[in-house]
């Protein structure tokens, strides 16, 4: 998530304030069989359309934060 060369990783990180007012929430059982949080914001970067993704943990760990130009906007 903090690789500067892979944009879309390394969006800024003044998104995630608007993901974490504005984004939409659901629930997912991992493929571990745990309950993970995942939270969508659609939106643009670097000229391209697509959806803010994150994942959080059961621990409470963001382990995922992915600008997907290929997700169908909600």
């Amino acid at each position: 998530m903090d690789n500067s060369t892979d944009m879309f990783h390394s969006f800024p990180k003044s998104v995630d304030g608007y993901a974490n007012e504005f984004g939409y929430r659901y629930t997912k059982i991992g493929g571990d069989g745990q309950l993970y949080q995942h939270l969508e914001l659609p939106g643009s970067y670097g000229g391209k359309t697509g959806v803010f993704d994150y994942i959080k943990s059961p621990n409470g760990e963001i382990n995922h934060r992915f600008f997907n130009v290929l997700k169908i906007n909600k």
